[in-house]
């Protein structure tokens, strides 16, 4: 069986719940900024005066006044205007202990947070400091460039020094090589293999001095220190009443010391045949000679020689002889 309440207990139960009803019709949601302590109402999310977020950083409190209302005994205590909430131990020193609204426009874009960053909080000497440190820089990267180039410098000019050095060397060298082969070629220098000459000698007749002279090729194929070859003459013997025709082959041995001016020494030996017309016949006589000649191989240079020489002669026909000097001019190779 049900218990029915009383009605004490109904009238008691109705007053408590009106009672409760009342204060929470009357309770407000407020939000105190913990900067500038003004108290703004739950939909106010950023502070007009110093534009801090009231959502992350504001206090919420729950009272039974109205927003509007405020402590008079608490904004004189905490230096706060008449009217205003008062938070405990926050002063505005720049209003001079009293907080004041500010009148200037708030600027919904600034940050709080970020304002304390180093870009706006740098000193008055920031600008200074920066203009010092890239002149640190600056002079740093000067000094690597300049070392840098310092050891290039330096390496260029050991490497140039070297190959100087090596230049002069080699053309010392040279030097002495040259004046090396200039000697050897100059004191090689010897007969010519070839020569074609002029050459005059006497075989007198009565008071007739009988000049023989005409041209000789020499062949000399040996020309150092031991000169040996042999030559082809043929000239003319010319008398008062004719002329007789003289063809003569020699052999020659001798000596010569090799230079640009070669000097040598010969021993001539020859036979050949003398053609003359006596008496109205033609006749050939049997001609032999034995002789000495002395002379110089004169080196003109490209390769071209130049040989005067001089020497003694006996020419012999059949049982005539005859004794002469000889002389010689010709051009070798």
């Amino acid at each position: 069986m049900r218990r029915i309440p009383s009605p004490r207990f109904v009238l008691a139960l109705a007053f408590c719940a009106a009672m409760t009803h009342a204060a929470v019709a009357h309770a407000v949601v407020r939000i105190v900024c913990p900067v500038c302590g003004q108290v703004f109402d739950e939909s106010t999310r950023v502070c007009p005066n110093d534009g801090s977020d009231l959502v992350l950083v504001g206090k919420r409190e729950e009272v039974g006044k109205e927003p509007g209302d405020t402590d008079t005994a608490d904004a004189q205590d905490g230096g706060a205007e008449p009217g205003q909430p008062v938070v405990p131990g926050y002063k505005r020193h720049d209003k001079g202990g009293r907080r004041q609204r500010t009148a200037e426009p708030v600027d919904e874009t600034h940050n709080d947070r970020r304002s304390r960053f180093a870009e706006e909080r740098r000193g008055g000497n920031a600008a200074a400091e920066q203009a010092r440190r890239e002149e640190r820089e600056r002079r740093q990267r000067f000094t690597t460039d300049d070392e840098r180039l310092r050891a290039e410098f330096d390496s260029r000019r050991a490497k140039l020094r070297n190959e100087r050095e090596l230049a002069a060397e080699e053309a010392e060298r040279a030097r002495l090589g040259l004046a090396t082969d200039r000697t050897r070629i100059v004191h090689g220098l010897a007969a010519p293999l070839v020569s074609l000459g002029y050459r005059v000698s006497f075989m007198g007749e009565g008071r007739d001095a009988g000049p023989v002279h005409g041209a000789e090729i020499d062949v000399n194929p040996s020309r150092t220190y031991l000169r040996a070859g042999f030559s082809t003459f043929v000239g003319v013997r010319a008398l008062d009443r004719q002329n007789e025709l003289l063809f003569m082959e020699h052999v020659t041995v001798g000596v010569e010391w090799p230079w640009r001016f070669a000097p040598f020494a010969l021993l001539r030996a020859g036979i050949g045949g003398l053609a003359s017309r006596r008496f109205g016949e033609d006749s050939v006589a049997l001609v032999r000679s034995i002789g000495t000649e002395v002379g110089v191989d004169c080196h003109l240079g490209l390769g071209t020689i130049l040989s005067p020489s001089v020497g003694y002669v006996r020419y012999m026909v059949n049982d005539a002889y005859w004794n002469s000097v000889t002389a010689k001019i010709s051009i070798g190779f």
